[in-house]
């Protein structure tokens, strides 16, 4: 890319699924992250294997597409420190630059007609928010995309739409316009909500 003429381009290392393990035998991220930097589980660099991986982040699609327990190599939004952890160590062991930035390429919360992993449009609404505020103050996250804009037609697709795929708009829609999250602080009888959010008047 950068031999071609796009000198400013940035070369993100993934893009990596949140999960594995599954029947079509996808490999878990971490798992993946390990050998593809020659690095073993106690976290040493093999350097006759591999050279020092130059790039400019690491890609990432933190989706919560399970009910169940995750597994120690798993990376949902839920764990994300489990894959800024990984990188410091492989920073480290000088496997790859210290302190790479993770951007999140792709990432939506699955809601209804999804009945597997989807939760209702108002609680779409309220954890998407949740996540990108959190996100936003994560200084290791420089991206935050939302997928879809409409959901698939087929059920057993994305659901993670601001739109349904008969075109009505989901709550999420407006939300996202407006991204707002009040989250509870303090304790006792000092009992605060915080307030942020996001204008994306465009």
């Amino acid at each position: 890319i950068r031999t071609g003429g796009q000198t400013n381009a940035k070369v993100l290392f993934g893009e990596l699924a949140p999960v594995g393990g599954s029947n079509d035998g996808r490999v878990y991220p971490l798992s993946f992250l390990r050998t593809a930097f020659c690095i073993s589980t106690k976290y040493k660099f093999d350097k006759k294997k591999c050279d020092r991986l130059q790039r400019d982040g690491v890609a990432h699609h933190p989706y919560q597409f399970t009910n169940g327990k995750l597994n120690k190599n798993d990376v949902t939004y839920r764990v994300l420190s489990r894959l800024t952890s990984f990188l410091d160590k492989a920073g480290k062991a000088k496997a790859i630059s210290s302190k790479v930035p993770v951007y999140f390429t792709e990432f939506g919360i699955q809601s209804y007609p999804d009945k597997t992993f989807g939760v209702s449009p108002q609680r779409q609404y309220e954890l998407r928010a949740r996540v990108e505020r959190e996100t936003y103050y994560n200084p290791r996250i420089r991206g935050f995309s939302q997928y879809l804009l409409t959901d698939d037609t087929d059920t057993g697709g994305f659901q993670t739409g601001l739109i349904y795929a008969t075109g009505k708009l989901k709550p999420s829609f407006n939300a996202f316009r407006l991204v707002l999250d009040a989250k509870p602080t303090g304790s006792g009888k000092r009992k605060k909500l915080s307030l942020w959010g996001l204008v994306r008047p465009a």
